[in-house]
């Protein structure tokens, strides 16, 4: 990624999110991202999610904690999800998904599974 002035990201997956000036990654030049400012929140250490599916937070999430988390119910992954979360307490995500969502978390060692 080549930038001048830029601000952006780059994923272990490989995928860069432009947050603000100009740059090319390759022969390509990069947009800013629509959501920038949610796809960076890490670096301010949050998670913001707004009306992603299940399935891309839980692998979000997973990403800042130890151990796995599964769906024990692979319809669930459509089920979209809003808000903020703080990267400090990531069982807290977890936690909103009981109440806000009604879903269930079982915790087993190194593992949770969501139903």
């Amino acid at each position: 990624v080549q930038g001048s002035a830029a601000t952006f990201s780059v994923r272990r997956d490989g995928q860069v999110v432009l947050a603000k000036g100009a740059a090319r990654l390759g022969e390509h030049n990069l947009a800013i991202a629509v959501d920038a400012s949610a796809q960076t929140a890490w670096q301010r250490g949050k998670l913001i999610f707004n009306g992603k599916p299940l399935g891309q937070v839980l692998a979000e999430l997973e990403r800042y904690q130890h151990g796995r988390i599964l769906l024990s119910d692979h319809t669930l992954s459509a089920l979209e999800v809003s808000g903020v979360f703080d990267l400090n307490e990531p069982q807290a995500l977890l936690r909103t998904l009981e109440q806000r969502y009604g879903l269930k978390v079982t915790y087993l060692p190194w593992l949770a599974v969501v139903h």
